[in-house]
């Protein structure tokens, strides 16, 4: 094959037809992940209201999703706020699990007095990491798996004064209290 030609194949209609195809298979790609993502949050949302058990158009959650026991599968770690939820500025947490047996989520931890920030610790128990859940500015709660749930462990002060700072990796800091959806978006 001439040279020239080939140069103009690669440049030309051999290109686009080549870069068509690969957004078209790129597309469906994100089509079915998409699809898999929006079906996997509709799970998790019904697991949220299963747990609140109050339907509100201003309840709104955030959630965070995290491997914490090194399985491949991320755990969702949800702070879900608003009305009769929430007492003294604090709201309630949940930490669900992907159960792949019954192909739901299974909610393995709650803390119904807690805010951002909520960190993962290097510290594990039964191969999951601990978390941490503030109380307030300087009380977290941390929490340790026990093979089935996540129970309180200790309450740990942090000296901010002293410039201690929290322990672990941030999951949800305050700041992300703003990026979260409404969990009744059909009751508005």
């Amino acid at each position: 094959m001439n040279r020239s030609l080939l140069k103009y194949l690669i440049k030309g209609p051999l290109f686009a037809l080549l870069t068509i195809v690969g957004l078209v298979a790129l597309t469906q790609y994100d089509c079915d992940t998409l699809s898999y993502q929006s079906e996997r949050q509709k799970m998790l949302e019904q697991a949220i209201k299963e747990q609140i058990m109050v339907e509100h158009p201003d309840i709104r959650y955030i959630v965070k999703w995290f491997d914490l026991n090194a399985d491949g599968i991320k755990e969702a770690i949800v702070h879900v706020m608003g009305p009769e939820l929430c007492n003294q500025d604090a709201c309630h947490n949940y930490i669900f699990h992907w159960d792949l047996q019954k192909n739901h989520y299974k909610q393995v931890g709650q803390h119904k007095r807690a805010n951002p920030p909520i960190l993962a610790t290097p510290d594990k128990g039964k191969g999951w990491y601990s978390l941490r859940m503030a109380l307030d500015e300087d009380d977290f709660i941390e929490y340790k798996f026990n093979g089935k749930r996540y129970m309180k462990n200790k309450q740990v002060k942090i000296d901010l004064i002293h410039h201690d700072t929290p322990y672990g990796a941030q999951l949800l800091s305050p700041s992300s209290v703003s990026q979260s959806v409404a969990l009744f978006r059909d009751l508005d």
